[in-house]
């Protein structure tokens, strides 16, 4: 620290000015505070600590009395008084260690030796690394006003003496007989009802931590060679009424007047009640402190705490608390009073608002104070008295808090903040002082609530301003326009880079310009002249953002205030990103194009029909796909139904009518209208309705479209589907039938021969040695191995269950085989238990189950198969379950309509020739489920 640099007087000169010192304010604020700072005869410091180089401005000079200054540490100290350098030197170092902010008077001594009394406020600055760099700050003089402060005191002595001198009280004590005196007022100050007393009945009403004070003060007096024998002090009594009262003593020594150490022989003093004095004092103090914190920003609940603490401090044996009204004024929600039992305040932590509910409530409700002296016996409090009472309150006193010049816009009454209540533990009524007390403390609490209020309402506007400029992606912003047409922007709302992503700092650094493409910033820079000179300017600009996209904003201004020259002075605008707009406008455009050239592409006639009026808007094109010319025919509604093929007119008509009557709003209709060469044309017409405000039909727009060809070829694509299908049908028996008839010949002719051959092995084997009786063991094994591979490619091939034993029977066998063979967990679920299945469903049903499986066993790593056959009425479902790994059911639909799966197409082939539909679900890790439904009754 530098603490023989501490007592210094230090401010800035023109060399640096406001813009340097107040780094980040802004120049036109600046200007002002010049214009304030010489106006009121601030002056302003500035102290490099690390150059000891110290700045003056020009009126600080002034105040010192000097003309010239030249920026040293010495100068500068040596016009601090002598006797105030400590304290402005411990001043400044303490607030450079506690990184604060300080404020100190002291004397200087002028340059004509003339002593001023100084205001001296300041802050230090400080390096990255918290090393002090510079101090900064204000002087004032205030000699005049230390003067008045003096001149004040000494009146408001001499009016104390005056007003003390009538109600003052006289007492003597006597040394010899170890007796006090008082006169009548001092019996009164102390609560005493004898003339006579001894100074322990004193000692005993006296607070035990004023009685050594006061003996001590008593004592240091008695010694008459360091004074007169006077002394004064003050101290409490607790009264036996039980009141507290603040006593004031002045007394004087009488000494013997033989030679050699005088000896006391008698005290006489006069004392003063200085009670109301003492609380004044304190409700001044407490009322600075409440002040204070609502300055700096305290919370509401803490301030209004301090307000209920004030009152209880004054008014003997008084409990309060404070009420605020809720938002939907229907209650009052509790604010402070911490003293009152934590149950009553939990009670009445919601109190209703009415005219019978209690002190507060009523109070609240009326607008105005309500006295309850007995809870116990005022109507007021009927139901709800058992809790106070409970807790020792016989009275409340409660005072509507009011708003200090708002109105109820509905009714005119005035808008009631909250209540601010007094209990005592008697019944009671308040007096005059005690009505006083509590007009200040709600005075002070309608100030606390107010400002609160005002604050949040500031918030709530801020926070929806901020909220809209998020959601519309605007931004205002103030711009000074400076000598020579230089711009300086001094604020953006409601921040920075809400659009351009820029921090405040980098926009500062490298100007507003960059926000702008380089071929719009001379019409950015012509469009602020126009503004400054007066003129209200709007344009769309494109604009950079940090992220490197290109904006399209609408930048709209105008001039607030003007400069001291021409073409200066402070302009407000605003930035709108219309960028998704002009998008929206520009596809806009292109889905016109497109829609142009989609009717002409799709030969689409155009129709417009106002409902009311019947008259109807035909375009060309719907024209001549009919073979006309525009002039041709009339544009009406007549002239449709005209044209219309006769067979088709009530039904097109009919139609209509149920369109216009009916809730939907999008209109689709076929009929048959006549071409100008007598043939007639099948035309698909599609509209939409257009309301009027009470919900009728008042105008229909679409279109027509000749499907004549369409219809045609529709016509022989249903007919080549048809046969498609035939043949398939018909190639699926076919290969159901040669797979029979395979499996037979298989189980059969090739069966019988591999154990013809087995036969004459084993007979073979009973007539040859040891060595080829081995050999031939094998021959026989390979052949049952043969004849079981046999077995197994007839049964797949079609196993004679489903033709011998029906479709449930056969998956019953075929899931156990193949489960004994996979090795998987397998279930069959049959309902009812007895399903008659036709037999060429029963097969389809048996070869999408075959393939699932197939695909569980080979693909998917199942450990369990389930199957259900259900019958719901007049339909079959077929489910088959796995739990394996699944499959992703787009990319395999991909892979089977490209060849390269065809096990997907043929179950779904075979559930069309069915006359079903098949639904796969599957995801990877999640298994696969395959449903199948067909119908039954039409079989």
């Amino acid at each position: 620290m530098l603490p023989s640099r501490l007592n210094v007087l230090i401010v800035d000169d023109s060399k640096n000015d406001a813009g340097a010192i107040a780094a980040g304010v802004d120049v036109d604020a600046a200007e002002r505070t010049k214009l304030v700072l010489a106006a009121t005869s601030i002056g302003i410091w500035e102290w490099n600590l690390k150059t000891s180089r110290v700045y003056w401005s020009p009126e600080c000079l002034e105040i010192v009395g000097v003309k010239e200054f030249d920026g040293t540490l010495a100068t500068a100290q040596s016009f601090t008084h002598p006797e105030d350098a400590e304290s402005l030197r411990a001043s400044i170092s303490t607030a450079i260690e506690t990184q604060s902010r300080f404020m100190v008077e002291f004397r200087i001594v002028r340059a004509d030796a003339e002593i001023r009394w100084i205001l001296n406020i300041g802050r230090c600055e400080y390096d990255v690394d918290g090393t002090p760099r510079r101090m900064l700050g204000t002087v004032q003089d205030i000699t005049d006003r230390k003067l008045a402060e003096r001149t004040i005191a000494e009146s408001e002595a001499r009016y104390r003496l005056a007003l003390d001198a009538t109600e003052q009280g006289t007492w003597r004590y006597d040394f010899a007989t170890d007796t006090i005196w008082l006169d009548e007022t001092c019996r009164i100050h102390h609560g005493l009802d004898r003339s006579h007393v001894k100074p322990d009945e004193i000692f005993a009403i006296v607070r035990p931590e004023d009685v050594a004070r006061l003996v001590s003060v008593a004592t240091a007096a008695q010694d008459p060679v360091d004074g007169d024998g006077s002394f004064s002090s003050e101290y409490r009594i607790d009264r036996f009424d039980g009141t507290v009262r603040w006593i004031a003593v002045h007394a004087r020594y009488r000494f013997t007047d033989h030679p050699g150490q005088p000896v006391a022989q008698q005290i006489n003093g006069i004392t003063r009640d200085i009670t109301r004095q003492k609380r004044a004092e304190c409700a001044a103090y407490r009322q600075s402190l409440v002040l204070e914190r609502i300055a700096v920003g305290a919370p509401l609940n803490s301030v209004l705490q301090e307000i209920v603490d004030l009152v209880e401090e004054q008014v003997a044996g008084s409990r309060c608390s404070i009420h605020l009204v809720d938002r939907e004024r229907l209650r009052l929600r509790f604010a402070a009073g911490q003293n009152l039992p934590a149950s009553f305040i939990q009670a009445c932590d919601s109190v209703p608002i009415g005219p019978h509910a209690g002190s507060c409530g009523t109070a609240a409700f009326l607008g105005k104070p309500v006295i309850v002296a007995d809870i116990a016996k005022d109507p007021l409090w009927e139901g709800h008295r058992e809790l106070p009472l409970s807790h020792g309150l016989r009275s409340c006193w409660s005072f509507p808090i009011l708003a200090g010049s708002r109105a109820d816009s509905q009714t005119g009454a005035d808008v009631v903040l909250g209540t601010f209540a007094l209990y005592q533990s008697e019944s009671s009524v308040p007096g005059a002082e005690t009505e006083s007390v509590l007009a200040t403390a709600v005075h002070l609490a309608r100030v606390v609530i107010e400002r609160e209020n005002s604050l949040l309402a500031i918030r709530e506007s801020e926070a929806r301003y901020a909220a809209i400029s998020e959601i519309t992606r605007s931004v205002t912003f103030g711009m000074r326009i400076k000598p020579g047409g230089s711009a300086v922007v001094e604020w953006v709302r409601p921040r920075f880079g809400l659009l351009s992503g820029y921090s405040e700092k980098e926009f500062g650094d490298q100007g507003w310009e960059m926000l702008f493409h380089p071929d719009d910033r001379n019409r950015v820079r012509h469009l602020f002249r126009e503004i400054a000179a007066g003129r209200v300017q709007r344009e769309e600009l494109r604009y950079m953002t940090k992220a490197g996209e290109t904006l399209t904003v609408l930048l709209q201004g105008q001039l607030l205030e003007s400069g001291p020259g021409p073409g200066e002075g402070l302009i407000i605008g605003g930035l709108l990103d219309i960028t998704e707009l002009k998008a929206v406008e520009v596809a806009l455009r292109a889905s016109e194009e497109r829609f142009q050239l989609a009717l002409r592409g799709a030969n689409e006639g155009l129709w417009d029909w106002d409902v009311k009026t019947n008259q109807l808007f035909l375009s060309p094109r719907w024209k001549s796909e009919l073979g006309y010319e525009d002039d041709e025919i009339v544009n009406h509604y007549d002239t449709w139904v005209d044209l219309m093929h006769p067979e088709d007119r009530a039904m097109a008509q009919s139609r209509l009518g149920d369109f216009l009557n009916g809730p939907s709003d999008n209109y689709v209709n076929e009929f048959r209208m006549r071409h100008k060469s007598g043939e007639y044309r099948i035309i698909l017409s599609r509209g939409f309705m257009i309301r009027d405000e009470q919900g009728s039909p008042a105008r229909m727009v679409g279109t027509h479209q000749n499907i004549t060809e369409r219809k045609r070829a529709d016509e022989e694509l249903r007919a080549s589907r048809q046969r498609l299908e035939v043949l398939s049908r018909q190639l699926i028996t076919t290969r159901e039938a040669e797979l029979r008839h395979l499996a037979r010949e298989l189980h059969d002719e090739i069966g019988q021969v591999l154990t013809a051959m087995k036969m004459n092995l084993r007979s073979i084997q009973r007539s040859v040695d040891a060595t080829l009786h081995g050999r031939l063991e094998e021959n026989v094994s390979m052949i049952d191995h043969a004849v079981e591979q046999v077995r197994n490619l007839s049964l797949n091939m079609r196993p004679p269950h489903l033709d011998d034993l029906g479709l449930v029977a056969t998956l019953h066998w075929y899931l156990k085989n193949q489960s004994e063979i996979a090795g998987f967990e397998e279930h069959l679920t049959v309902v009812p238990s007895e399903i008659r299945i036709p037999s060429d469903l029963a097969t389809v049903c048996f070869r999408i189950t075959q393939e699932a499986v197939t695909n569980s066993v080979r693909h998917a790593a199942a450990r369990r198969v389930e199957i259900e056959l259900r019958q719901l009425e007049e339909q079959l479902h077929l489910t088959i379950r796995d739990n394996g790994v699944g499959f992703d059911v787009g990319y395999a639909r991909d892979r089977a309509s490209e060849g390269t799966s065809l096990g997907l197409i043929s179950m779904q082939e075979r559930a069309s020739l069915a006359g079903g539909r098949i639904e796969i679900v599957s995801a990877p890790g999640q298994g696969t489920t395959v449903h199948a439904w067909f119908p039954l009754s039409c079989r």
